[in-house]
């Protein structure tokens, strides 16, 4: 079905064969439109008929739409059902059930009718967005026998995945049954091969298997040399001749192990075919492997043609040597034996050779080199992985050790060869380090092997294997990184996770359970003692969230407060939180939450509130205070009424302007108050800030030429008791020199307060503040005592209500000066 190329009208893919089977992953609707739409353009243009099954998030009116804008002559294609888009309850389920067997027939039922009706075939899709995770190993096994039916018909299927509902391993199971996968990458179509490894790596297996069984099952004595005359490979007979094991002889140089020579004798045949390339055939007798041999040699060689190693026969022949003589008659039958024997090895060879070529692809496959160092000659035999993993060029051999250190990462060298230094000791070894290859890329790999000795005890060679295992080691890291961060949440975890059954009954409970109830898990659980826990005033809540939770039909979550008392008698407040986690048939379920202890929390949220009532009832006290002092002034503004004869309307209004600022001026007290961080005291500096601004706006009203200017000491914090009078008192000194200083209406005001001494022993600061206007001033006349006014009499009162002390000064218009105390508890 391959022989036909079709033009799949998607970009990343180009053209395909008929039996074209593949999938694409997608988040949205128009990761759909921007493939399907130009796969079903192309299908129509190439005489194909084309079924379109679509499911959510693309309707049928959407997926006709978006073909109208690349088809404009769509319509005409749908009337003559030459495209078909139905929705998936029509193309998968019948009667709101799918069976696969059903529908993998009506697919062929379709080809069918595509050939009957003269369309060169079929182009298909089918949206499983509607599958549910129950029916996903069913729908597998479905794409199974749909890929068995695509592969031997004219027919091209493209099968859409929601990205969002598939976990890793069904993302694997999807792969794994479609040739390719499609896939967005930062905002690109990507194509993804189906490498079949897994395949690969069973018959790579099974491979090796049949590998040994042949090699070792042929009793003649069979080498694999190389152009060194080092031996690769030996079979168990050859081994046996030499006193090894067939591991021991590998790295052997042939001459040396068989003849004891230092070089080749002139009949060795290896000599020959290495000169030649050709096959070779000598008689030998060979003390070192009792007896007369017909020794064979064959050369292999590499896909390029380059003569990589030789295979040699050693056939006993000693004992038909022995009767030679009494069979010369005979000879043509010998002859003739030989010769079957020679076919039967060819035979053998052929099929060692294409079991170490499969085992050598699974090597490649799994990146696992083989190495040969000998450690006189410092010559390396390395296997084409080897170069493969370190990023080099093949050599006719590998690397000598300290060429390799190189390209181990300068971190890991010391480790590496105080490991080789303990190997020659006789250690085996097994370690991971990491190289930089050629091309400078880091990878983590792991090297394991043995040391070879002599009959001395001599380490003479090491060998073994190397394997890249970075992408291992990232998900060993990832995995580690994960199982951390699980222990750290145990370990720091406080409270009580638990699991109940759909009815609630207790299934575990894991944490400081003991440390919170004083009863034990399993004692909590066998005995159902949690609710009997639970104080009798706050059972009904807690039964009451226990019912609200069974009745919900779908998943819920929610949390309460409630008290327990514990094995010892104590009462705990706790807070637990809780949801419902519905079974995979919407049935079944179970519940998990987690209880913490919040008995401290709970007791400083009441010692909060005790203190916020205690707050609120000394701020009543201090606003009851204020305004019985707000109440004797006006009581003094009305005695004053009282004793003149006549009072006009204008002084009515300024003794009701001045009671209003003395009202604002207790007002702001309290909203400085508030601003504080204290319960009773304020910022008085910022205070006086505001009053002295807000009398300013009361008094000169249109008059820019009156000025203010205040030297204030920051951070002044006095208490109500001090912050009250003061506050009376600038008020009235201040509306004193509005009134009565400026006859010409311009002029200054200045307002100072600053520490004037601090007494540690006392714990009392002494505090100065000065009014002053640069006004007519007060006749000198007239002492502080003669004045009569209402609001300097209220001055002296207030005075003496702080125990301090009011000078007047008349150098330049007028300056008020005066000192007062304060208990170092209202300072901040």
């Amino acid at each position: 079905m391959k022989e036909s190329v079709r033009n799949s009208g998607i970009d990343v893919i180009g053209d395909i064969p008929w039996g074209t089977h593949f999938c694409q992953f997608y988040k949205t609707k128009e990761d759909l439109i921007d493939i399907l739409v130009p796969y079903f353009k192309a299908g129509l243009e190439n005489n194909e008929l084309c079924v379109w099954i679509t499911s959510q998030p693309l309707e049928i009116e959407e997926a006709k739409e978006a073909m109208k804008r690349a088809v404009p002559d769509i319509d005409v294609y749908l009337k003559k059902e030459q495209i078909e888009i139905i929705p998936y309850t029509h193309g998968y389920l019948k009667e709101g059930i799918f069976d696969p067997d059903r529908v993998v027939n009506s697919w062929v039922e379709k080809i069918n009718h595509a050939l009957a009706k003269g369309y060169d075939g079929l182009r298909a899709v089918g949206d499983n967005r509607w599958l549910e995770k129950e029916g996903w190993n069913g729908f597998v096994d479905y794409e199974n026998k749909v890929d068995a039916i695509i592969d031997k018909h004219h027919v091209i299927g493209l099968c859409p995945y929601y990205l969002d509902i598939c976990n890793t391993a069904e993302i694997i199971d999807v792969v794994s049954n479609h040739q390719f996968a499609l896939i967005k990458r930062e905002g690109k179509w990507e194509r993804i091969e189906n490498s079949g490894r897994k395949r690969a790596e069973e018959v790579a297996v099974q491979a090796a298997k049949d590998w040994e069984q042949t090699f070792d099952a042929v009793p003649d004595l069979i080498a694999v040399i190389d152009g060194g005359y080092r031996i690769v490979r030996a079979n168990r007979a050859m081994a046996a001749k030499l006193g090894k094991r067939p591991e021991e002889c590998i790295g052997l140089t042939c001459y040396r192990a068989v003849h004891g020579t230092a070089e080749p004798p002139l009949f060795c045949p290896q000599r020959q075919l290495l000169k030649d390339g050709l096959e070779h055939a000598v008689e030998a007798q060979e003390d070192v492997l009792g007896g007369s041999f017909l020794i064979s040699v064959s050369p292999l060689y590499d896909p390029g043609g380059k003569l990589i190693r030789s295979v040699h026969v050693a056939h006993d022949i000693t004992e038909q040597k022995k009767v030679e003589v009494a069979l010369k008659k005979a000879h043509g039958s010998l002859e003739e034996r030989v010769k079957e024997r020679t076919v039967e090895l060819e035979e053998a060879y052929k099929a060692l050779m294409e079991n170490e070529r499969r085992l050598s692809e699974a090597q490649k496959m799994a990146h696992i080199g083989n190495w040969d160092w000998e450690i006189g000659s410092n010559k390396s035999y390395w296997s084409d992985e080897m170069y493969s993993i370190f990023g080099l060029d093949l050599e006719e051999s590998g690397l000598p050790y300290d060429e390799v250190l190189n390209y181990i990462h300068p971190e890991d060298r010391k480790y590496l060869d105080n490991v080789i230094k303990r190997a020659l000791n006789g250690e085996l070894y097994s370690i991971d380090y990491r190289i930089t290859r050629a091309d400078g890329e880091e990878r983590v790999v792991h090297l394991q092997g043995e040391v070879i000795f002599d009959k001395k005890n001599t380490p003479v060679r090491l060998r073994g294997t190397l394997q890249d295992i970075t992408e291992r080691k990232e998900t060993e890291r990832a995995l580690e990184l994960s199982r951390e961060r699980y222990r750290s949440f145990i370990h720091n975890f406080k409270g009580i996770a638990f699991q109940a059954d759909r009815d609630l009954n207790l299934e575990y409970m894991k944490g400081n359970v003991k440390e919170i109830t004083g009863y034990g898990e399993e004692e909590l659980i066998s005995e159902k003692l949690w609710r009997k826990l639970i104080v009798p005033e706050d059972l009904p809540l807690f039964l009451k969230k226990e019912r609200e939770a069974k009745g919900s039909p779908s998943a819920c979550d929610g949390e309460l407060d409630y008290r327990i008392r514990c094995r010892d008698g104590e009462i705990k407040w706790v807070h637990e939180v809780y949801q419902k986690i519905p079974g995979m048939d919407g049935k079944s379920m179970t519940y998990q939450g987690a209880i913490y202890d919040i008995t401290e929390r709970k007791e400083t949220e009441e010692a909060l509130k005790k203190a916020e009532e205690a707050r609120k009832k000394e701020i009543h006290h201090r606003i009851k205070n204020n305004l019985q002092v707000i109440s004797s002034l006006l009581d003094l503004q009305a005695e004053k009424f009282s004793e003149k004869e006549e009072v006009k309307i204008s002084e009515i209004l300024e003794a009701f302007r001045e009671s209003q600022n003395r009202v604002l001026s207790t007002s702001l007290i309290h909203e400085e108050l508030y601003k504080g961080k204290g319960i009773d005291t304020l910022d008085f500096s910022a205070y006086l800030r505001k009053l002295a601004e807000n009398l300013f706006q009361t008094y000169i009203l249109g008059n820019e030429n009156i000025h203010l200017h205040m030297d204030l000491e920051e951070n002044a914090f006095f208490n109500m008791d001090t912050a009250v009078p003061l506050g009376i008192i600038v008020n009235e000194l201040i509306s004193n020199s509005l009134k009565h200083a400026f006859t010409e209406g311009k002029g200054e005001i200045q307002i100072k307060l600053y520490r004037e001494e601090e007494e540690n022993e006392t714990e009392r600061s002494r505090f100065v503040m000065t009014v002053s206007d640069n006004g007519k001033g007060i006749s000198k006349d007239i002492e502080l005592e003669d004045l009569d006014t209402l609001g300097l009499q209220l001055v002296s009162i207030l005075i003496d209500q702080l125990d301090g002390n009011i000078e007047l000064k008349r150098d330049q218009g007028t300056e008020f000066r005066i000192t007062f105390d304060i208990v170092q508890d209202c300072l901040r």
